[in-house]
């Protein structure tokens, strides 16, 4: 069970820092600092509503507004856990913090971003627990099929099409999921031909990563200690250049192992995880200050505007202005 999914469960109560490791971590030993960690990104990814998570010092923590946990997929939800189907999800707009958990082990807590894809086996139960507004499409592909396909592969071994990792971008199978939300348009029997043609092309994406990821040597996350101090590094630097080599000294590692290890352990290589937390440091600056747009795209580390907005546009699915309008946020 997460962190935040406890506190809301709590419904306001305080949740006494020993019970909280403990249901979280049940049977380890953790360290009160590590806890604390989780509790400083907890409040990151709230943005705005990170005042609602409130410290007693020395007791706990509580949780004051009303949250509500939608699980994903349940026992009951036969499309989800049938044995013959795998699940991918594709997140098509920005989700300000989800929590996913594949039974009961979680593989992303954070912001995910546009075109963000998670496959996962038949009969796998997921739950996710949203913190905002988002858009998901849910595709259950028969294991026909996919045996169809792999009919046509050299070898001709049935791969494994289950996410043991966090979620992955895939721009190719975001592209492919938005084109199958016009088949209806499509009408007739050419609307069937559509979406079985999109979807045969999204399984043979699926499975030309599924073989090239196996065909990589695996290589161990970044421990925890070392995460948490080139993310610390990230959120000091934010707004100043960054190279990997100063990134990789401050986790006491050479470029290479540490770009490798952190891609593991986030599946994000640095810059993608820098570019992302300058983008969410923005949403909050849109959101909460009436600054200009170049302004703000200087105090998060872009040398112009243009660049800002580009890169800005790609990760939450609207250039800044737009998004700051939409959402009624001051501005000059």
């Amino acid at each position: 069970m997460q962190i935040f999914a406890v506190l809301v469960e709590s419904a306001g109560k305080l949740v006494a820092k020993d019970e909280l490791m403990a249901r979280v971590w049940p049977g380890v030993i953790v360290e009160e600092n590590t806890l604390e960690v989780h509790i400083s990104a907890i409040r990151k990814a709230l943005g705005p509503d990170r005042g609602t998570l409130r410290t007693t010092f020395g007791r706990g923590y509580r949780l004051m507004e009303d949250w509500a946990i939608r699980k994903q997929s349940t026992p009951a939800d036969s499309a989800a856990l049938d044995p013959t189907r795998i699940a991918v999800q594709s997140f098509l707009t920005n989700v300000p913090a989800a929590t996913s958990e594949v039974v009961g082990r979680t593989v992303q807590d954070g912001a995910t971003t546009p075109g963000t894809v998670h496959v996962t086996g038949p009969a796998v139960p997921v739950r996710c627990l949203f913190r905002g507004p988002y858009d998901v499409l849910h595709l259950h592909v028969p294991n026909n099929p996919i045996a169809e396909c792999v009919l046509d592969m050299t070898g001709r071994t049935m791969p494994v099409l289950g996410s043991n990792g966090v979620p992955r971008r895939d721009t190719t199978v975001d592209a492919l999921s938005r084109a199958l939300l016009d088949a209806d348009r499509v009408g007739g029997s050419f609307g069937q031909l559509y979406a079985d043609c999109i979807g045969i092309a999204i399984i043979a994406r699926l499975l030309a990563s599924a073989n090239r990821l196996a065909g990589r040597p695996k290589v161990s996350a970044l421990a925890r200690w070392r995460l948490k101090r080139a993310i610390d590094y990230f959120e000091a630097q934010i707004g100043k250049p960054v190279s990997l080599a100063a990134v990789a000294s401050s986790a006491d590692l050479t470029r290479i192992h540490f770009a490798a290890q952190f891609r593991a352990a986030t599946g994000l290589r640095p810059h993608e995880y820098l570019l992302r937390r300058r983008i969410e440091r923005a949403q909050e600056m849109l959101a909460e200050t009436g600054m200009s747009l170049v302004d703000i795209a200087l105090s998060v580390g872009f040398q112009t505007q243009s660049h800002f907005t580009s890169v800005f546009k790609r990760y939450a699915g609207q250039p800044p202005r737009a998004w700051r309008e939409s959402r009624g946020c001051p501005r000059l």
